[in-house]
């Protein structure tokens, strides 16, 4: 699901040997690689939600989920239920379950407004021989930032504003810090969990991806300026 007014974020992170995630360590026996060797490689996801600062299992709601830092790998998913994924379908029945999980809200503006931020993390593990490698690709669907004099929330939809435009915010900190090659001081990533999760797919060898997502009005809006 995706808000007018939303933003589409994907990241990637990648280990060189033997990384562990959140979800334990996965030899891959049975699954195929890209050249067709049996058991080279191992693909997992897993689907979570930050909702007022905790992040919540959309695969799996009863489990408890934290954030830990591994070594070699950074911020990673603890408590957290992995899905193998064999196939394109596998996956997307996957997503579609943690979606209808994902915790909305009627606004004055939005039927269905998005309370929280999405995060799909798929793990790809491959071995040959002696060699391991470990590769992450976040996917994450954050809620649009709110203001709430034209939502005209209250109560629990106010804090679930609050704390997305927070966690925005904190999020924008970040990219500027980072943009400033060290001039604007460490980026603050532990200062929400959307940000310290998604520290991993920032700098070294990681590629990140913002994808905007722009209403009609907006552009017209934007063209008459």
């Amino acid at each position: 699901a995706h808000d007018g007014g939303g933003a589409h974020d994907g990241g990637g992170a990648h280990d060189g040997g033997g990384a562990h995630d959140g979800g334990g360590d996965h030899d891959g026996d049975g699954a195929h690689g890209a050249r067709g060797e049996p058991g080279a490689w191992a693909v997992q996801l897993a689907f979570v939600q930050i909702y007022m600062e905790g992040v919540h299992d959309l695969l799996a709601p009863g489990n408890t989920v934290e954030i830990r830092e591994t070594p070699g790998e950074g911020a990673s998913l603890a408590g957290c239920e992995w899905v193998d994924v064999a196939s394109c379908d596998n996956a997307l029945n996957a997503l579609r379950a943690g979606e209808r999980r994902r915790v909305t809200a009627a606004t004055s503006l939005n039927d269905a407004s998005s309370r929280s931020h999405t995060v799909l993390v798929l793990s790809v593990r491959g071995r040959r021989g002696a060699c391991s490698t470990h590769g992450r690709l976040f996917l994450v669907d954050l809620a649009g930032c709110e203001r709430v004099k034209r939502s005209e929330v209250t109560g629990v939809a106010f804090d679930e504003a609050v704390a997305i435009n927070t966690s925005l915010t904190c999020l924008g900190r970040c990219v500027a810090a980072l943009a400033a090659h060290g001039r604007q001081g460490r980026p603050p990533f532990r200062e929400s969990k959307l940000t310290r999760l998604l520290s991993a797919a920032f700098g070294g060898r990681s590629k990140t991806i913002l994808v905007v997502s722009a209403p009609r009005a907006a552009r017209r809006s934007a063209a008459r300026r």
